[in-house]
């Protein structure tokens, strides 16, 4: 299990399904052995 802390342009990109996210980072974020969290920064 992996922890992944979400700044807010990775958020943005795997919410837009964005190419610009790399492949790796999205395995790694659709993986449903991992935590990902999103800073409350984020929404501000």
């Amino acid at each position: 299990m992996v922890g992944c802390l979400l700044d807010t342009h990775t958020l943005a990109w795997w919410l837009m399904d964005s190419p610009m996210l790399p492949i790796k980072v999205r395995r790694l974020l659709e993986d449903a052995d991992n935590r990902v969290f999103v800073s409350t920064v984020s929404a501000y």
